[in-house]
């Protein structure tokens, strides 16, 4: 907590006043950071056509910025430090999933298909396994 306060440029006391843990900032951050995924998300989404909320979410793992990291390490951090604080990212993913579904009516095997080809470029552009993809 101190490194974090530091970094914030907060005391340690500062800092435990918003946050009275380590696993309270972590969710905290979690929590913004996939609303924040969610808003790029929708920002991205053209029109009520069918496939757009697909083509939004593909365009979004095609174009990473800092922004990426900052969410890909609120989720590993919770994962790490507790497996059920990642019940906000899971049901998120499952919207996403029914909406590929659903608005776009694609079939359920393409919808989990088009999640998990973009879910997996996102892991490989987050730890540089494939940095010539592009």
């Amino acid at each position: 907590m101190q490194s974090v306060a530091t970094e914030a440029g907060l005391s340690k006391g500062g800092l435990l006043y918003h946050f009275s843990s380590k696993e309270e900032l972590v969710t905290a951050l979690l929590h913004d950071a996939m609303e924040r995924v969610g808003t790029d998300l929708q920002q991205l989404v053209n029109g009520g056509e069918k496939g757009a909320f697909a083509r939004a979410y593909v365009e979004y793992v095609r174009a990473p910025d800092a922004y990426w990291e900052e969410s890909a390490t609120s989720v590993f951090a919770a994962a790490a430090l507790e497996p059920g604080r990642l019940k906000q990212v899971q049901q998120l993913f499952e919207e996403w999933q029914t909406r590929l579904i659903e608005d776009d009516e694609l079939d359920p095997r393409l919808a989990l298909l088009v999640r998990i080809a973009c879910d997996g470029l996102w892991l490989i552009d987050l730890f540089g396994l494939a940095p010539s993809h592009r």
